[in-house]
């Protein structure tokens, strides 16, 4: 999935931009009260993608 995709499906559900990192970012869920990090690749493979999702307590994004 494109990283650009997976933010955008954060911020959906509730997700925000925490800080950066020295080569990943932070996002957060005030709704969870969860964070977690997010690399700066221009794809996530399915495996980490499911695991963002799992940290912050969002659902998973239907694939397309």
């Amino acid at each position: 999935m494109n990283r650009k995709k997976l933010e955008r499906h954060l911020k959906e559900h509730g997700c925000f931009f925490h800080h950066r990192g020295s080569d990943h970012d932070v996002w957060w869920n005030a709704h969870a009260v969860r964070s977690a990090p997010l690399l700066r690749h221009k794809e996530v493979v399915p495996y980490t993608m499911r695991a963002i999702c799992w940290e912050l307590g969002v659902p998973v994004p239907a694939e397309k």
